[in-house]
């Protein structure tokens, strides 16, 4: 049976575009991975809360219904586009 770095395995299973350099860079990217489902929950409370928020506290932000009707009708694994952060976008 021929040797295959881990390199070689973990390459062969997240696909060519990812590289592993050493163990660490394995330990992070699947630390990564494991913490997705949290920050998911949290993005997710975090949009429920917002369309909680009476109109007085919406002005007070500056942001409008419509704002965070957009907002709230993301999928939970959508991040709020950086270009937009000002109006949650």
């Amino acid at each position: 049976m021929a040797y295959t770095s881990p390199k070689t395995r973990m390459t062969a299973i997240f696909g060519a575009e990812r590289s592993f350099d050493n163990g660490l860079d394995v330990l992070i990217y699947i630390r990564s991975i494991l913490a997705l489902p949290r920050l998911w929950s949290a993005r997710a409370q975090e949009r429920r809360h917002l369309s909680e928020l009476d109109d007085h506290t919406l002005a007070d932000i500056g942001l409008t219904r419509a704002d965070i009707a957009r907002e709230t009708a993301k999928p939970f694994w959508q991040s709020v586009d950086p270009s937009q952060r000002g109006s949650l976008g």
